[in-house]
């Protein structure tokens, strides 16, 4: 591997004027959603949060895919639990007009 793919960042952050661009970056695994990718990914957002001059973030990924799922070498407690995963909201408490 070459030692600039070591030091390369998760997830690399560009500007093109008020766009900021989040690239996942882990072509070599798809970028698969890693703890580490997932906490980079989170970071980079983070950074842009207070940012009033970007008006809109594009999340894209390095090489022939977006992301695949989530790693394999992913630890069963970093999976979301049945009460972290989103449900659709109910339609029950929604009245005709």
């Amino acid at each position: 591997m070459p030692d600039e793919a070591l030091n390369a960042p998760a997830v690399r952050v560009s500007r093109e004027g008020a766009v900021a661009v989040l690239t996942l970056n882990d072509p070599a695994r798809r970028n698969a959603m890693t703890p580490a990718l997932g906490d980079a990914l989170r970071d980079a957002v983070a950074s842009l949060r207070d940012d009033a001059s970007v008006r809109a973030v594009v999340l894209t990924g390095a090489g022939a895919a977006f992301s695949s799922r989530s790693s394999p070498r992913r630890s069963p407690r970093s999976a979301p639990t049945s009460s972290q995963r989103s449900t659709p909201p109910s339609t029950a408490s929604r009245s005709s007009a």
